[in-house]
Order: structure tokens, then sequence, then C-alpha cells
């Protein structure tokens, strides 16, 4: 997967952020990896955390 697609995903994502992420992959039919990339180069870009909750991972999304 080039950089572009990767970048392309990232900001599908954020654009549907106050949703699912379950939902989102869905609804924006991105499979395989792209979504643990897309999911990375925001986290790049400081615009989420991943934080621990109950033995589970949580994204806070932040707003900049």
């Amino acid at each position: 997967m080039i950089k572009t697609q990767i970048g392309t995903n990232a900001s599908k994502v954020w654009q549907f952020r106050n949703r699912n992420f379950k939902e989102i992959i869905t609804e924006l039919s991105i499979t395989n990896a792209a979504p643990g990339m897309a999911l990375g180069l925001l986290l790049r870009e400081n615009k989420i955390f991943f934080y621990p909750d109950n033995n589970n991972d949580r994204i806070m999304l932040l707003y900049n």
C-alpha cells in the first residue's frame, strides 16, 4: 500500500471519528492492514491516543 492511500484512509477514518471503529471499517470498505496503518498515521500526527481500560485498549480522539 502506498503512502498516499494510507493518508487517504486516515482522513476517511478521521472524518467518521464519532462512530464505532468497526462500523467505520465496514462502511469505508477498508480491509487487511489498512485500518491499522490509518490508525498509526493518526497516532503519529497526535490525533489519537491509546489507553488501557479494563483489559481492553481504547482510543481517545484528540482535537487540535
